[in-house]
């Protein structure tokens, strides 16, 4: 004989959201609700005195876990995250299935409660999270190989590369700055640029209206530098604004390159003219007192 839920049970599991299926421990079905149709795998394989398996295939090999279930009280068989395609319309659903020994008439029954789940949507939504999880896991692969290789190109320049904020406090560096500066890491980072020189306010800032309107790259403005050993170096600065996402105020962006042996033999040059003006006037004076 067939056996059926008394209606306050039914309408406890209906309120929690699942659709039932009785069986006996032959996994012959007795009993189900309405709505249980949707989630086997057809329509046609969900009657009464039909097998359990037609409908749900997944329960294909767990037979002595469902039998141990009738001499247990409180144990459960489940299984979660069960992707069902119902052949009369071929739409794909979730579902958790959970299966207990159905305890209402003795504590030893020869009855089994099936328990269905509809998870389609939390199952989507998990979906969603998972993939921008890993579009976000891809980005950032993609932000950090990116990073890398400009780290590699800023670090193998010759020229000295200096990245300070508004305020003129250093937040990048270079090797090449390092070497030509004689300061280490430590030393230069956070450190006010006017560690290096006091004439970089000569240099447009970030609060000059017209340097920001015009967005210009300054080139070639020769700096009176000091190195940590009190060596007076001449390097010429490139310049130029670079706008961030986290403050309103944009970094500046220094190149330098050490021109203290060119001004130097400029110098030179200049000093060796000059001494050769002077002694091309002294013969010209004297020809002419002749």
């Amino acid at each position: 004989s067939t056996m059926t839920l008394n209606s306050l049970f039914r309408s406890s599991i209906a309120a929690r959201g699942f659709e039932y299926i009785i069986l006996d421990r032959h996994f012959t079905i007795l009993d189900f609700s309405p709505q249980a149709i949707a989630f086997a795998d057809r329509p046609e394989d969900l009657a009464i005195g039909g097998d359990i398996r037609s409908g749900f295939p997944e329960l294909i090999g767990a037979e002595s876990s469902l039998l141990a279930l009738l001499q247990t009280q409180g144990d459960r068989f489940q299984l979660e995250g069960i992707n069902k395609h119902n052949g009369s319309d071929c739409a794909s659903i979730y579902i958790n299935l959970y299966v207990t020994g159905l305890q209402e008439e003795s504590p030893s029954s020869d009855r089994l409660l099936v328990l269905l789940e509809n998870t389609t949507e939390q199952m989507l939504v998990q979906q969603k999270l998972v993939q921008r999880v890993n579009e976000s896991s891809l980005l950032e692969t993609a932000w950090e190989a990116s990073q890398a290789y400009l780290d590699k190109i800023i670090n193998s320049m010759a020229d000295a590369l200096l990245v300070t904020g508004a305020d003129g406090t250093i937040k990048k560096f270079n090797p090449a700055a390092t070497d030509l500066f004689g300061y280490d890491e430590l030393e230069l980072t956070n450190a006010p640029i006017s560690l290096l020189s006091s004439e970089f306010q000569r240099l447009p800032q970030p609060h000059d209206p017209i340097a920001l309107s015009d967005n210009d790259v300054f080139q070639n403005i020769e700096v009176s530098c000091t190195t940590k050993s009190g060596r007076e170096i001449i390097v010429a600065f490139s310049c130029s604004m670079m706008q961030t996402e986290f403050d309103d105020r944009p970094d500046l962006v220094y190149l330098g390159k050490d021109i203290t042996k060119r001004v130097q033999a400029e110098i030179k040059l200049q000093q060796a003219f000059e001494k050769e003006r002077e002694l091309s006037e002294m013969k010209s004076r004297l020809v002419a007192t002749i």
